[in-house]
């Protein structure tokens, strides 16, 4: 299991009208609305340790607006350390929450097995809460990211019918490498490859692909498609590039000679250049 670290906060405090106000981030910001991931982290963190105002309507209980921050300072100095260590303990709780839904995501070691269970009895009627409190802050991390890749990449031209699975696999691919699921890409980027190929093939004429056979593996299919003219020299070589970076990852081994970013480029470029010459033929 990947390693985490679970750490009890250091809050910071500040003096305002009506007693003292804790926090981790301050504010989301000069424009928040320029920096959507830090306001969302903000916001967040106000929500999970309760430091809003909340308004309702006037003919039943139901919530029709919220003031976020610091509308619910600890007013009295006596409380104020028995108050930070709530909000610490709350923040501690949604630490402990997403260990235990990163064990049933990657197990735990045999030992261990009586943790998870431990941790949702203390939580009570609570874990649900704390457990979205923690994935929510693992969904604006990356969101962030998202932000940052998304706009590396160019619109590829591949949604030709008859290629529906390669466009499927390749958005798979695509969408594993935003949310930083890097050796999934990879892996999903082979696959894309290989079904645009076999369409590519099975659309030119007079060569019937025979129903199995090593020629018929991908490194076959790169073979076949540049004697066909559908791959020239380059395609070819990037082809063999995706290929040999994906079966790298299947058999265990991370590639250290190419990026996985690289790796997802050379797919969609190759799949949008198979569509293209097949539509050519």
């Amino acid at each position: 299991m990947r390693q985490r670290k679970h750490t009890i906060p250091k809050l910071s405090r500040v003096d305002v009208e009506d007693g003292i106000w804790f926090y981790l981030q301050r504010s989301p910001g000069k424009r928040p609305d320029r920096d959507l991931p830090t306001c969302l982290t903000w916001f967040l963190e106000q929500l999970l340790f309760e430091q809003f105002g909340r308004y309702a309507g006037t003919d039943d209980d139901t919530v029709v607006g919220l003031n976020i921050g610091i509308d619910q300072p600890t007013k009295i100095a006596d409380e104020v350390p028995a108050a930070e260590q709530a909000l610490q303990a709350k923040h501690i709780a949604m630490q402990l929450a997403g260990l235990v839904a990163n064990a049933r995501i990657e197990g735990v070691a045999p030992e261990h097995q009586a943790v998870p269970d431990m941790i949702l009895a203390a939580f009570e009627a609570d874990a649900e809460a704390y457990t979205q409190y923690y994935f929510a802050f693992e969904l604006v991390a990356t969101l962030k990211q998202i932000g940052e890749r998304i706009h590396l990449l160019a619109v590829p031209r591949i949604k030709v019918p008859g290629f529906e699975d390669a466009w499927a696999y390749l958005a798979e691919a695509t969408r594993c490498w935003l949310f930083g699921h890097d050796t999934a890409s990879v892996a999903l980027c082979r696959a894309a490859l290989e079904l645009a190929l076999r369409e590519a093939i099975r659309r030119t004429p007079n060569t019937l692909p025979p129903p199995s056979g090593k020629d018929w593996d991908l490194n076959g299919l790169i073979r076949v498609a540049r004697d066909e003219k559908i791959l020239d020299d380059i395609a070819k070589n990037m082809a063999h590039d995706v290929r040999v970076a994906a079966n790298d990852i299947l058999h265990g081994r991370i590639p250290e000679h190419v990026g996985t970013q690289t790796i997802l480029e050379k797919a969609r470029s190759l799949v949008e250049h198979i569509v293209a010459a097949t539509a050519a033929k």
